[in-house]
């Protein structure tokens, strides 16, 4: 079964950590964010949670290294191109089923817009983020990840 308090860490571990880059290759961001969760029964189509809250999401972009820092999860491969990072995935782990879209807009900052969608068994759980980002300074990023 899904655990539904799970989504958001998971969404953001798959998106994650850096190796060590020069300061000038590295983007703050400070993200204003929708963020949807949907619960729902597969045979059904029973929505068993829904709800949305607005979230500021912080990230670092390590442009030499074409990763994406939240929160310090593990590495998640991007393309990035053109000021935009991208990122894709499925995949079949232990009996559940992982699809993940992500993008990007980081130079100049922009959209901002994730999918996460996990089966489990007969429980079918998606979490969406939609907003703007814009550039904030290292003190404030490194700040908020300290907290």
């Amino acid at each position: 079964m899904v655990n539904v308090m799970k989504l958001p860490i998971l969404l953001t571990a798959l998106l994650l950590s850096a190796s060590p880059a020069l300061a000038d290759d590295l983007i703050n961001l400070k993200c204003n964010a929708i963020v949807t969760q949907t619960i729902k029964q597969a045979t059904t189509k029973q929505i068993l949670e829904d709800k949305e809250s607005t979230e500021v999401v912080y990230l670092k972009v390590d442009t030499i290294n074409s990763r994406i820092v939240i929160d310090n999860s593990p590495n998640f491969d991007l393309t990035f191109a053109n000021g935009v990072a991208t990122g894709q995935i499925n995949d079949y782990h232990d009996g559940s089923t992982v699809r993940s879209k992500f993008y990007l807009e980081f130079s100049p900052p922009g959209k901002i817009d994730s999918e996460l969608i996990m089966s489990d068994n007969d429980v079918v759980a998606r979490t969406a983020i939609k907003g703007k980002c814009q550039i904030t300074d290292r003190a404030k990023y490194e700040e908020v990840m300290n907290q």
